[in-house]
């Protein structure tokens, strides 16, 4: 990805990025509500209250949220969301998060899967 961004591709790719967590980043919230056991919600609670401390920290959260899922294929591809972050110059969509792990918590799937719109369209 750091060759295409270095090629002077880096608006398609990221726009390409985008296109990719809008279509699977729902989806994985509303996967992460049904199969998140205690283990997947903790650790994407103490994800959250890391980015909370810390707004550069969103990784370990994106993370948590693909892990929680349970989807090794989405997993693998967390790389994506992680070099979008970087490439982002606004705070991360702390309310969103919030709202997402919650309603993954609560095994809310269609409150998770709003949640994930909200925070990438913020």
């Amino acid at each position: 990805m750091a060759w295409r961004a270095q090629a002077g591709d880096s608006a398609a790719m990221l726009a390409e990025i985008a296109d990719m967590r809008l279509a699977l980043e729902p989806s994985l919230a509303a996967l992460a509500a049904a199969r998140a056991d205690a283990q997947a919600n903790e650790a994407l609670q103490s994800a959250l209250r890391q980015l909370q401390s810390d707004n550069t920290q969103e990784n370990p959260f994106l993370s948590a949220l693909y892990g929680a899922s349970g989807n090794q294929l989405a997993i693998a591809a967390v790389h994506l969301a992680h070099f979008a972050v970087a490439q982002r110059a606004a705070a991360p969509p702390l309310a969103a998060y919030r709202d997402m792990t919650a309603a993954i918590a609560q095994k809310d799937g269609a409150a998770a899967r709003a949640a994930a719109f909200q925070a990438l369209l913020a």
